[in-house]
């Protein structure tokens, strides 16, 4: 739908999840601008932060969309 940011790792977007009743989402496209060991880093750093987000998209205190 819509670009909403982007950052040294990457782009994220506003879309709509066709699979799930048209509900919308977030995606976040990995494109780092790194190279060597930062690479590596960098793709720690966002595998860590999809685990925690969909920690949070699994906790009780917080409404589905």
């Amino acid at each position: 739908m819509q670009t909403l940011g982007q950052g040294g790792f990457g782009k994220t977007y506003l879309a709509v999840d066709e699979d799930r009743l048209k509900s919308r989402c977030v995606i976040k496209q990995f494109a780092p601008q790194v190279q060597g060991k930062s690479m590596e880093k960098a793709i720690q750093l966002f595998n860590q932060e999809a685990v925690r987000l969909d920690e949070l998209g699994e906790h009780a205190k917080f409404p589905p969309c």
